[in-house]
């Protein structure tokens, strides 16, 4: 018998047992049909609301950071693979606000820069100021909350300030309108600087020669953000203000570096018969290489819920990147060539001329049978008071354009989510063919395809060349999804929240939805298993804080450190200044960075302001641009994810030109990367040494499966292995039998002819 046979056979199965026990390892729910499919998570137990994602435990899995309905604790909920499911972090107990105050919005970061994660918490006060605190992460697995009594941070005026990174020293700031400072004008913006000794300071919002801080009227609830708009990687300043007339207007003050910021556009967000708007959202929705804005506007608002709704797109147009086939050679129009994708161009346009077109009505975008008189919830209502509903932007399918996930009440009072999906129109006013392909389905047969090739259609028929990019329409699956939400919620409950999230690492965007009964009070959380049919890659991207490739040490004592500066005069300084105060303190900081070992990454830290720009090549060998922003908003429950999840459609290739900038004060802020495999998790570490201004220091660390099951899946395959040595050693051990008995039965042969 031969053995090739017997070998190929053998390593088949080792294979097939490989593949099938690591899956069923992992738990990875298997349905019979494609959709979105109801998952316990383990949350439905749990009576509060999704307030911040993180990675605590630092096993690159999102994790939850929860509010109680009370809205007075938080407690972290990690991921268990092998379960499927989340379970509260054991070694964390939960975080209390002070004095049970009311917690109104959360923002995770590292604010004493020691490479740890810390929760910023914001509580609306009775004398109209927003107070905050911090709890810090201790060595231990637990928080430290500052006393009240004692120097924390100080509290702003009205609304919340919003994280950003101003001075570009890879240190997280607030900026906003500080409460007592008689010494600023009113409106005036201050910067929050945030030391090492667990302290913080507010100082008028200035750069350069510049002696005043700029004046900002802004919203009770504002849409700020720190934000690349001018496509050259560098994250600027966008500012939401009230004008003199009451209209809202957006700012983009562009990032000059050390000269500071300098105002560039004003532009109007709300229209004329729709003047209440909601929370922006920031996304490359026509997957141009560009970031756009999504402004939600209401004619009306009440309750926080409006009425005759519209989502309006302002599409932000800068130079293309460079055609390579030969008629772009004589071609005089401005482009990016692709390694450039880093290139400012300040001649950008945020709406321009067709700013009508590019307005959705809220009743194209939903179900069929959904009712006419449909609002759009901007707030939503619990036992402890009202929290703001942000529409939220992600990619269901993975075919680079991001889709709408929002709530909505019915003229009942029912409240429902709806997705809206994104899809690109060709020039002809058809669907891109990219587009259809990467949702596999029939196209005679998909009430999607065939609903996004009327409106593209009618567009151009009414606008010709200056017919929207794109189109939203429900996906095949929403009239299901209607019906799951409303089979999953109990008598008396409505959703209050929806969120997108990457349950186990898998590169899909899920669905989370928080329910609220108005009769108990108690709030709780499903997840919609996202496993529509898709033909597409995705990428994830996430860069984490420069400090966790210092040299550091986790156990730190705050008593030990340097006491911050008690005039805020003398927290101004210059930039070399400030990065001597944040970055080496004196006293016990000092001796922590000298003396400490190495740390191993932090992935649960978000760098402030990260952006990443790629070129992909779809199916006919075109090259795709695509923009991405990493946590840009972080005020009035913004809530955002810490990795930018970005979809990539159906490629044939690499990606040869990734670019990864920060908002660092240097000549090179950003730095690129080359041979990207889709299907993978980047993690950027922008570590440099002290002294150097030069990005290529930075690391990045590539995962094709972040999932926790490859320790399972490497044992397996050692067991499949030993398991086939010992057939092998067994059918040679025969083999030599048989061959020693056929020998012997040779020799008695010969022995019997010579007799």
């Amino acid at each position: 018998m031969s053995r090739s046979p017997i070998a190929l056979l053998l390593i088949a199965v080792t294979a097939f047992l490989t593949c099938a026990t690591t899956l069923a390892s992992a738990k990875t729910p298997l349905f019979k049909y494609r959709g979105l499919h109801p998952l316990d998570i383990g949350l439905g137990e749990v009576d509060g609301t999704v307030v911040g994602f993180l990675d605590w435990n630092n096993d690159k899995q999102l994790d939850l950071l929860v509010l109680d309905a009370a809205r007075t604790r938080l407690r972290i909920y990690l991921w268990q693979t092998h379960k499927y499911g989340f379970k509260a972090a054991a070694a964390t107990p939960p975080i209390s606000s002070l004095n049970d105050a009311k917690i109104d919005n959360v923002v995770i970061s590292d604010f004493d820069n020691d490479g740890h994660i810390d929760i910023l918490m914001q509580m609306q006060a009775t004398n109209g100021v927003v107070d905050m605190r911090i709890a810090y992460s201790q060595p231990d697995g637990t928080f430290a909350v500052v006393p009240a009594g004692a120097t924390t941070v100080p509290p702003a005026q009205r609304t919340q300030p919003f994280v950003a990174d101003t001075t570009g020293l890879m240190v997280p700031e607030m900026i906003g309108v500080a409460a007592n400072r008689p010494d600023l004008a009113a409106d005036a913006l201050s910067r929050w600087v945030f030391y090492p000794n667990r302290t913080a300071t507010t100082t008028p919002l200035t750069w350069g020669n510049q002696t005043t801080a700029p004046v900002c009227d802004l919203p009770s609830i504002h849409s700020n953000a720190f934000v690349d708009l001018n496509g050259d990687c560098l994250p600027d300043l966008f500012l939401t203000c009230r004008t003199a007339a009451g209209e809202i207007e957006g700012q983009v003050w562009l990032n000059r570096k050390d000269a500071g910021f300098e105002l560039a556009r004003r532009v109007a967000l709300t229209l004329p018969e729709r003047r209440h708007m909601g929370q922006l959202r920031f996304a490359d929705m026509d997957a141009d290489g560009t970031l756009d804005i999504v402004v939600p506007l209401c004619a009306s608002l009440k309750d926080g819920v409006g009425r005759d709704c519209v989502f309006r797109i302002l599409y932000n147009t800068q130079k293309p990147i460079c055609d390579t086939s030969l008629a772009s050679l004589v071609s005089t129009t401005p482009c990016r060539p692709v390694d450039r994708l880093c290139e400012a161009d300040d001649a950008f346009m945020l709406g321009g001329e067709g700013n009508a077109d590019a307005v959705y009505p809220l009743a194209d975008v939903l179900a069929a049978d959904a009712a006419t008189d449909v609002g759009l919830v901007l707030q939503s209502s619990s036992r402890a008071g009202s929290l703001p509903n942000p529409i939220r932007d992600g990619d269901v399918n993975n075919d680079r354009y991001p889709d709408l996930l929002f709530v909505t009440r019915q003229s009942d009072g029912a409240t429902q989510a709806h997705l809206a999906q994104n899809t690109a129109c060709s020039g002809n006013g058809d669907v891109e063919r990219d587009q259809s392909a990467a949702t596999p389905s029939d196209t005679s047969t998909s009430p999607h395809i065939r609903l996004i090739q009327q409106r593209c259609k009618a567009a151009r028929a009414k606008h010709g060349r200056q017919a929207p990019r794109i189109a939203f329409a429900p996906p095949d699956d929403a009239e299901r999804m209607v019906t799951l939400a409303k089979e999953l919620a109990a008598a008396g409950e409505e959703i209050t929240a929806a969120h997108f999230l990457d349950l186990d690492g898998r590169g899909v965007m899920d669905l989370l939805l928080s329910l609220h009964n108005s009769g108990t009070g108690r709030v709780r959380t499903l997840a919609l298993y996202n496993d529509l049919p898709m033909d597409a890659f995705f990428l994830k991207a996430h860069t984490v804080g420069d400090t966790c490739g210092l040299p550091c040490r986790t156990d730190l004592d705050p008593d030990d450190a340097a006491p911050a500066p008690e005039d805020p005069e003398d927290a101004e300084g210059d930039a070399d200044e400030q990065k001597a105060r944040q970055v080496a303190p004196e006293g016990f900081f000092a001796a922590m960075a000298a003396e400490a070992s190495t740390s191993s990454t932090v992935y649960g830290l978000t760098n402030v302001g990260a952006t990443y720009k790629f070129v992909v090549f779809d199916t006919r060998g075109r090259e795709r641009p695509y923009q991405a922003a990493q946590a840009p908003s972080s005020a009035y429950m913004a809530v955002p994810l810490p990795q930018a999840n970005m979809g990539l459609s159906r490629t044939n290739n690499h990606i040869d030109h990734f670019y990864v900038g920060t908002a660092r004060h240097q000549p090179r802020h950003f730095t690129t990367y080359q041979g990207i495999i889709p299907n993978s998790h980047l993690i950027i570490v922008p570590y440099q040494p002290p002294g150097t201004d030069d990005p290529s220091t930075w690391l990045m660390e590539l995962y094709l499966n972040p999932s926790s099951t490859t320790w399972t899946c490497f044992q397996v395959l050692v067991g499949a292995l030993l398991i086939l040595w010992s057939i092998i050693y067994v059918l040679h051990y025969h083999e030599r039998r048989e061959d020693a008995k056929e020998r012997q039965r040779t020799l008695h042969a010969i022995n019997f002819e010579a007799l």
